[in-house]
């Protein structure tokens, strides 16, 4: 059997139904693709797109008869109805980044599609910290993703990617960073549907935004959700894996982030204060989580007040920051028996 440790972007895109979606369809979908194979990388692609297809067909689902609809009929639709539609297709309007990590007696499977990422920590024969990453960042940043939207939208050379602004980071058709994604089908649909989608959204009370067509949306989709796939065999030495979103690695970079967690583990083991890092919680989540806060602009004070935020008002503040740090069985040196029980996932055999 495996063990499964989860991300995704829980505040989203544009919302965050997408991802509540995905707490709940992608271990399921992966859970029944493992019970017809035992190949676990074909398992995890498999349950990614399955999940992505089950959302961008969602109108099709909630209203009998969509596709064979004209856009003049789908207008004259009550607006209650429409109201009752819009609602069950929020979570195709919404997007979200997700990996998934699972954790076998010798072996890791990491899954990614977006930019969250996974870093395993491991000690070296010196008893440094050594930080490897699972993942690769699916942005337009990434050249093998530039390339690959290029190929894929060969009339499109000036407008698949740009900034909105001179130092901004480039952006799919200039809206989404991550060029891999769940939901977001406003990077996905046919224009046939978005044109059906924009009938079905007009005049209705807002839901924080409207359904903007994006101008140079000519060819879609531009934006998938099949994920990448990593493997590792697990040595003595990796001790740790970083599971987190992109909001992390704005402020620490891998190799900062590994000697956080591995420093809390030192000081753990010698029960003592680290001399890098001053350790206020067991909870080495939080710990790290203040760490990356404080390494930015805000002081103690501001970071105290940043962590009692609600998620949705974190983002006019902050990019979200979601972690989770798995200890495998090597960090069992490390770990005092209060901190063992409550942050070392049990694997089973």
């Amino acid at each position: 059997m495996l063990d499964s440790a989860n991300i995704y972007s829980e505040l989203g895109h544009a919302d965050t139904q997408c991802a509540e979606q995905l707490t709940e369809l992608l271990p399921v979908a992966l859970q029944k693709h493992l019970a017809t194979s035992q190949d676990v990388p074909r398992a995890l692609t498999d349950a990614f797109v399955a999940v992505d297809d089950h959302l961008l067909n969602l109108p099709f689902q909630a209203l009998d008869g969509f596709d064979s609809m004209t856009i003049e009929q789908i207008a004259a639709l009550p607006s209650t109805e429409r109201i009752k539609i819009r609602d069950m297709i929020l979570p195709a309007l919404s997007g979200s980044c997700a990996v998934m990590g699972y954790i076998g007696k010798e072996d890791v499977y990491v899954a990614h599609a977006g930019d969250s990422r996974v870093v395993l920590g491991s000690m070296s024969n010196s008893g440094s910290w050594v930080a490897s990453t699972l993942t690769n960042d699916h942005q337009v940043g990434n050249p093998n993703e530039m390339a690959t939207l290029k190929k894929e939208h060969p009339d499109e050379l000036e407008t698949v990617a740009f900034r909105h602004c001179l130092d901004g980071p480039l952006r799919v058709i200039g809206g989404l960073v991550p060029t891999r994604a769940f939901g977001d089908a406003r990077y996905k649909w046919p224009m046939a549907v978005q044109h059906k989608i924009s009938a079905l959204m007009k005049g209705l009370p807002s839901r924080r935004r409207q359904w903007p067509m994006l101008r140079y949306c000519l060819t879609p989709p531009y934006v998938h959700a099949r994920p990448d796939i990593s493997h590792v065999t697990l040595t003595p030495q990796d001790c740790f894996l970083v599971i987190a979103s992109d909001g992390l690695f704005e402020e620490l970079s891998n190799e900062h982030v590994v000697n956080i967690v591995g420093d809390f583990l030192n000081s753990s083991q010698n029960k003592t204060n680290s001399a890098l890092y001053e350790i206020r919680h067991e909870n080495v989540a939080t710990h790290l989580l203040r760490q990356a806060l404080k390494s930015g602009k805000y002081d103690d004070r501001h970071v105290s007040r940043l962590l009692t935020l609600r998620p949705s008002e974190c983002r006019n503040w902050r990019d979200d920051i979601l972690i989770q740090v798995v200890f495998l069985k090597p960090a069992l040196k490390f770990l005092n028996s209060t901190l063992t029980l409550n942050t070392l996932p049990k694997l089973k055999e």
